[in-house]
């Protein structure tokens, strides 16, 4: 909270109302700090002077203020809920977003959270253009006990743009703490919904996005790695975006022959496009299917009854791409429960139970699902 002048040293031990002393850290253009706080000494939701000893252990010179301050966060993780059987699935520029925290300690009833471009300038009181009304922390049953919740309202937020997650422990209502950023970001996918979540293994696949900010400099592309960091994990080449005939659907036409068949894959954005540095890589929150199966085989597949049984012949791309252990089922939405967050799928989803794929006799790129 204030720096001790009279230290001369370079010694400063942690308490309650301090960190220990740190050597400065070369970078390439900069210095580092290496600084560690305690949950059970350090007050979160407060901000702390940053105290320097530019001779160290001489004693020529002692410690003081540089003048620069740092917000200590409670938070440790974020990520949103994407609803996954709904027919948009990101975080998008809406009511109704929900973002889940997970913090160390301090986390309350009171707490509130928003998101903006920077959490320095003051409290919000009114809604504004890239900024949220703060809303309340709270929890629900199947999160851990230390995960909250908090429900924003983003419609004055930019498509394609990341903003930061502010938090005050003790609310706007409290003045024992502080607001602060947390170093954590959101990101706000200009990719609204998704036509068909799934391609062949083939190059040329065309996936119909919603995209009412895109354009043809937009770049969409699939990863199987986090979308912020190119070449995290096996990437498409970007696609290319062509409008249709209806306002706000793009084609976007895109080579998955190197993916995956069975596995799924991110689609990331970057609105202004690879080359123009304005706007950020991101997670749209849609996911892409690599699917082995080109249809079904035959006119008709069958009328389901519920409490009966159904026989379905369907053709595969390859004979390899139905593999000797792959299963079938049918369902509202084809997801994996144990992935999605309590609050994930709605009541209303409907599925039946899995069957394995057999053999057709005298056609090898079909299948049947008993």
């Amino acid at each position: 909270e204030t720096c001790d002048d009279w230290i001369n040293n370079g010694n400063m031990f942690m308490a309650a109302d301090r960190t220990a002393a740190s050597n400065f850290v070369q970078g390439d253009t900069y210095w580092e700090v290496p600084l560690r706080t305690n949950a059970t000494l350090h007050q979160f939701g407060l901000s702390y002077r940053i105290c320097s000893d530019l001779d160290g252990m001489y004693q020529n010179q002692g410690f003081g203020s540089t003048g620069l301050t740092v917000y200590v966060s409670p938070i440790t993780a974020l990520r949103v809920v994407y609803r996954v059987l709904e027919s948009s699935s990101g975080f998008v520029a809406g009511p109704g977003q929900k973002l889940v925290v997970s913090c160390v300690t301090g986390c309350n009833t009171t707490s509130e959270v928003h998101l903006a471009e920077d959490c320095t300038t003051g409290a919000v009181t009114s809604l504004g253009p890239n900024v949220t009304l703060p809303a309340k922390l709270y929890q629900e049953p199947g999160y851990q006990e230390n995960e909250w919740i908090a429900e924003l309202d983003t419609s004055t937020l930019q498509p394609g743009a990341t903003f930061e997650l502010c938090i005050d422990l003790d609310g706007v209502a409290g003045d024992e703490l502080e607001l602060g950023g947390s170093t954590f970001e959101a990101y706000i996918s200009p990719v609204t919904a998704l036509k068909f979540r799934a391609v062949q293994q083939l190059a040329g696949e065309t996936l119909v996005v919603a995209c009412d900010s895109c354009t043809q400099d937009t770049a969409l592309y699939l990863a199987s790695g986090d979308c912020t960091v190119r070449g995290g994990g096996v990437t498409t080449a970007p696609a290319v975006l062509a409008p249709t005939s209806t306002p706000g659907l793009w084609d976007a036409v895109l080579d998955a022959s190197a993916l995956t068949l069975g596995a799924e894959y991110r689609l990331c954005s970057d609105l202004d496009g690879l080359n123009n540095a304005y706007r950020p890589l991101g997670d749209t929150g849609l996911t892409v299917y690599v699917s082995g199966v080109v249809g079904l085989a035959g006119k008709f597949g069958g009328i389901a009854r519920p409490g009966g049984t159904l026989e379905l012949k369907i053709t595969c791309t390859t004979v390899h791409s139905c593999g000797a252990n792959a299963e079938a089922f049918l369902g509202t939405s084809c997801f994996d429960v144990g992935d999605l967050d309590p609050d994930a799928a709605p009541k209303s989803a409907r599925m039946s139970a899995a069957a394995p794929l057999g053999p057709v006799a005298g056609y090898p790129l079909e299948r049947v699902v008993p």
